[in-house]
């Protein structure tokens, strides 16, 4: 008994052999079959199964306006009936909406994370002007305590500032 991977392989040399035989005449006979050297896929069971119940009729229309084009001899002519303006799948106009959502959502989710990256470093300066107050405590040279001080004093200025011109999502 073949396996699975033998009978497709057979099937696709000849489909290859069928394809090297054929003449342009008969290329329109030969639909569903691979053509040679990068030439169009005429029809394509798993792109049917793929789309759904509804999708034979409207592949069967774009079928033939797409044999209108001549795939086989005109160079500029779509590669699949797939590719054609008419065949327009819902599914395809509902993931290109989502896209564009999860495109918003990103650029929003950029914004929150930089918004919450700068509350994070504001949190860790006002954890240092805390250091810096008790570390001024602890010296013994009143000079050096008001020097590091006055530093505890700029951080905690310059941060509460930055803090204060952060923007707030609203409550909701």
């Amino acid at each position: 008994m073949k396996t699975k991977y033998q009978q497709n392989l057979l099937g696709a040399a000849l489909a290859c052999a069928l394809a090297f035989t054929a003449t342009s005449a008969r290329a329109t006979d030969l639909a569903g079959i691979v053509q040679s050297a990068g030439k169009p896929i005429a029809g394509s069971t798993v792109t049917l199964f793929a789309a759904g119940p509804g999708a034979p009729a409207q592949l069967a229309q774009g079928k033939t306006e797409w044999l209108k084009t001549e795939p086989f001899t005109n160079p500029s002519a779509p590669l699949s009936p797939i590719l054609m303006a008419e065949y327009v799948l819902k599914e395809m106009t509902t993931a290109q909406r989502n896209d564009e959502d999860a495109q918003q959502h990103s650029l929003a989710s950029a914004t929150a994370a930089r918004a919450s990256n700068n509350f994070v470093l504001l949190t860790f300066l006002f954890a240092t002007v805390l250091f810096l107050g008790s570390l001024a405590n602890s010296l013994p040279s009143p000079t050096l305590r008001n020097v590091v001080s006055l530093s505890a004093l700029l951080v905690f200025a310059t941060t509460f500032i930055r803090l204060w011109t952060l923007p707030v999502a609203p409550w909701k």
